[in-house]
């Protein structure tokens, strides 16, 4: 049931990045909810067409702020943003173990669990929900990462995020609080599509 999840949920949600999903959604089938998220046209990871977990989500843009159409690359839209958070409402009595990656497994895919770890844990857990995506990058190093100051979830698809959840600004300044140190520039919502 929503917000009745566990502390201990973190590690039964895997973030990672394409070569790492493609390697542990052939050989892994212990996944229920896997969300794969490419760049538009992009390549599917190998194992996501025939893996066997009963739901899963492809949403492809790619991974910029604002839309650069000289250049032929678009950010998300709100219907990828409302797909995410369908999904996660449709998951949301039988969460994990889940998958969600993207390319690099640290901007779209960050975003995409923190909107996961969100609608699980419910409005007014914005921060806990935060903490939950911190927790689950770091318990994911051993599938190709750093550390957690690599972690920067798409401003974008975060802000928009927010307003389709009805979370009246408190998930999108919760993530800005916690990953300014990331944040290069300050975002402007204006580059939203309306």
């Amino acid at each position: 049931a929503l917000g009745s999840i566990p502390v201990t949920m973190q590690p039964n949600l895997i973030l990672t990045d394409e070569d790492n999903a493609s390697i542990l959604l052939s050989g892994d089938p212990r996944f229920r909810n896997v969300i794969s998220i490419g760049e538009i046209g992009g390549p599917v990871p190998n194992g996501f067409v025939g893996h066997i977990a009963p739901r899963k989500i492809r949403v492809e843009y790619d991974d910029v702020e604002a839309d650069l159409p000289k250049v032929g690359r678009f950010g998300c839209t709100w219907d990828d943003v409302r797909d995410v958070v369908d999904f996660a409402r449709l998951c949301a009595e039988d969460p994990f173990p889940a998958l969600i990656h993207c390319a690099a497994g640290e901007s779209r895919s960050a975003a995409a669990a923190l909107v996961y770890f969100a609608t699980l844990r419910g409005p007014g857990a914005e921060e806990e929900a935060v903490l939950d995506l911190v927790s689950a990058f770091d318990a994911t190093l051993t599938y190709g990462f750093r550390d957690s100051n690599r972690l920067r979830p798409n401003r974008r698809f975060t802000w928009m995020a927010d307003r389709l959840m009805g979370r009246e600004g408190r998930l999108w300044a919760a993530s800005e609080e916690r990953f300014r140190e990331a944040r290069k520039r300050p975002f402007d919502p204006a580059v939203v599509p309306s």
